[in-house]
């Protein structure tokens, strides 16, 4: 049996010099988390069979302790095929700026969720509505539409992943690695918008009177899901040639469910995304080539500075291209080439800047 056991632990200390996060008695705030983890694996059937498990333990002061299972399992009926499964436990804490964060972007202000955000801008003693709410008592003039936001504890994200994947050699040429996933949320962490009468009067609200809007992460209701699969190819053409791919799915299947819940899942993920490689590392006596082409899906981005409905990212080509002279004399190798060399500019989330080429030359 293999054993093998660990332990972590951290402290966080914010300082923004007062210019993002909350302040408690007007410090930035720190907390500590720790962890510790045990994993045994063991071969079976003359190693055809690898079984293995783990569990760790982690702990942050602000939020209730975890316990992360996970196991898994290899079938390798012949030395080139291999089938595995595997089934985890996992979390995700609150980031920083999920509980502490402190800014106006203009379209709101983006408020932490803990109780120093709640406290600092009295969203229980002043309610905050829910977006959708307030919309609707404005379209029907009726205040009794609008409903205050009934602030919850703020807790850990979970995930329960299954997992199936094949592995192996096809043909004496093919090498495939290829995978489906399927997981489950609860607790799902999500961005709410919330309106609040700056009079500390609802029915301003109704009439159209001012207000202060406020991005707020919660957990979302129920359970979230989502799945995905890959597959990848490495084949050997002969004469030093080899080409190569692979394409990726993944996909939210509740974003419907969430934004009828008012929330915004923030998922920021291409359904496609594809590679596609060729390379000789001797095509002639001491020169090398290598090209890859690159794709990218259209996807919706939302974020803390993206409007309501998010925005989108559009889809994009890039070419990637490499050669290689080798000194043997030298013991060296130069290399000349470039990414996204057809310079296609491209970017890659909401607000980030254009992405063009880049050459390079490497001794």
């Amino acid at each position: 049996l293999d054993l093998i056991v660990g332990a972590n632990y951290r402290r966080y200390s914010l300082n923004s010099e007062g210019t993002l996060f909350l302040l408690d008695n007007g410090e930035e705030v720190g907390w500590a988390e720790y962890g510790a983890f045990v994993q045994a694996s063991k071969a079976l059937a003359d190693d055809k069979i690898k079984l293995s498990g783990s569990v760790r333990y982690d702990k942050n002061e602000n939020f209730a302790g975890q316990l992360s299972p996970r196991v898994s399992a290899v079938f390798s009926p012949s030395l080139n095929h291999n089938i595995r499964a595997s089934f985890q436990k996992g979390f995700r804490n609150p980031t920083a700026q999920d509980q502490f964060i402190d800014l106006d972007v203009v379209v709101r202000r983006l408020v932490g969720s803990s109780d120093l955000g709640i406290a600092k801008y009295n969203l229980k003693g002043n309610p905050a509505y829910t977006w959708q709410s307030v919309q609707s008592a404005k379209a029907s003039g009726n205040e009794g539409d609008l409903v205050a936001y009934d602030f919850q504890e703020f807790k850990t994200e979970k995930i329960s992943t299954w997992e199936v994947g094949y592995k192996g050699q096809l043909f004496d040429r093919l090498f495939i690695d290829s995978y489906y996933y399927y997981s489950s949320y609860s607790d799902f962490i999500a961005e709410v918008l919330l309106v609040q009468s700056t009079s500390n009067n609802a029915s301003d609200l109704v009439g159209g009177g001012l207000s202060q809007e406020y991005g707020f992460d919660i957990n979302a209701t129920g359970n979230v899901t989502s799945h995905g699969w890959a597959i990848g190819g490495d084949y050997s053409i002969g004469k030093g040639w080899h080409a190569g791919g692979n394409i990726s799915f993944n996909k939210l299947l509740s974003e419907d469910d969430l934004v009828k819940q008012g929330f915004r899942s923030a998922y920021n993920t291409p359904e496609y995304k594809t590679n596609f490689t060729v390379s000789n590392r001797n095509i002639i006596k001491n020169f090398g080539f290598s090209a890859a082409v690159k794709w990218q899906d259209a996807f919706k981005w939302e974020s803390a500075f993206s409007q309501i409905a998010g925005n989108v990212v559009p889809s994009f080509v890039t070419v990637d291209a490499q050669v290689s002279y080798k000194l043997s004399s030298l013991k060296s190798m130069i290399k000349v080439g470039g990414s996204n060399i057809l310079n296609e500019r491209y970017v890659t989330s909401f607000g980030n800047p254009n992405i063009g080429a880049l050459y390079y030359v490497s001794v």
